[in-house]
């Protein structure tokens, strides 16, 4: 047994004095191929690392010609002027509803319902999908304005055409948490026919439109990129006989 062990061992002491030139090459091979493949992995958990980055603090988003687009997402300060202007854009330009909006420019005449009345506005239509909270309340108070405008138009007081030609801020505050509450003032020109008269008269008022809502990146839409929600509606009732607009 002590024959064949100190065999053995002075075999191997000749193997490693014969062939130290081939350990070396294989100990310096083992130690390049360790180190690139460690490099490997440090490169891929960095590309992983910066992708992982780049999704947090992006959102792909589609605009309506198709394309997509890819946005930094940041922290939403409404306490911005072009948060009100935006708030203000939305507002003057979806929730001030002449007759002619509202019969899709005259070709549908008879309205009846709030619902053929949603359907045949393309303005109303198009801001309760986009920005209106589909929350309770903020619906009810859409609703009651749809069917205080059919009411208007069955009582031939709905203006033919509101024009507005000027609009204002009047109050605004905004919360880190994206909400806010805003009063727009607003300054517009109506065209309206009166029966009794047989004739078309040119007027002038000023109507006040408050609300409150939030901007949500989580609601963003194509048409709605800043996901602005509107959760409380106050709007004027514009009519042809009234003295006091807004």
């Amino acid at each position: 047994m002590s024959k064949n062990k100190l065999t053995l061992n002075q075999r191997i002491e000749n193997f490693v004095k014969y062939n130290w030139w081939a350990m070396s090459y294989l100990l310096v091979g083992t130690l390049f191929f360790e180190i690139y493949a460690y490099n490997n992995i440090m490169n891929a958990a960095k590309l992983n690392s910066d992708l992982l980055k780049k999704h947090i603090s992006s959102v792909v988003l589609l605009t309506p010609d198709g394309r997509a687009v890819d946005v930094v997402r940041k922290a939403i300060d409404p306490d911005t002027d072009a948060f009100q202007l935006l708030i203000k854009r939305v507002m003057v330009d979806y929730l001030i509803v002449d007759y002619a909006s509202a019969t899709h420019g005259f070709e549908k005449k008879i309205v009846r319902t709030e619902d053929e009345l949603y359907k045949n506005s393309e303005k109303l239509n198009f801001f309760a999908k986009n920005y209106l909270s589909h929350d309770k309340k903020p619906m009810s108070m859409f609703m009651s304005y749809m069917t205080h405008l059919l009411s208007a138009i069955n009582r031939d007081e709905l203006p033919e055409y509101i024009t507005p030609y000027q609009s204002s801020v009047k109050s605004y505050k905004s919360s880190m948490d994206g909400t806010f509450e805003i009063e727009i003032e607003v300054k517009f020109q109506m065209i309206a026919f009166y029966i009794e008269e047989d004739k078309n008269q040119e007027k002038k008022g000023i109507a006040l439109i408050k609300a409150k809502g939030r901007f949500d990146l989580l609601n963003a839409t194509p048409n709605n990129p800043m996901g602005l929600k509107f959760e409380w509606l106050s709007i004027p009732k514009i009519e042809k006989r009234s003295d006091n607009n807004g």
